[in-house]
């Protein structure tokens, strides 16, 4: 009878506590690795910031002659006067 009791000593737990332990350490330096990253990554903008670089790019050019730029005034879209009472041109005096 006193065969046939198990108290959980054994081989199993101990391999099923070294692995967890095995598991945390690498969990652990995987995560410490990504904040290092992180932390570096941050510093590193924020001191590119503080420098306060300015690029800065001017062309001036000279011309003798320029193109007079198109305008237009009137577009010749006709209407109807009689129906100006109607809409927004009746708010326009006439030039």
């Amino acid at each position: 009878m006193n065969g046939d009791v198990n108290n959980g000593l054994g081989v199993e737990p101990v391999v099923m506590t070294l692995l967890l332990l095995t598991f945390r350490i690498i969990w652990f330096m995987i995560f410490m690795s990504a904040l290092g990253f992180f932390i570096y990554f941050v510093y590193s903008r924020i001191a590119f910031y503080l420098l306060f670089t300015m690029t800065v790019s001017v062309e001036v050019n000279f011309f003798s002659k320029m193109p007079f730029p198109a305008v237009t005034f009137c577009n010749q879209n006709s209407f109807k006067y009689s129906r100006r009472r109607h809409s927004i041109y009746c708010f326009i005096s006439p030039l």
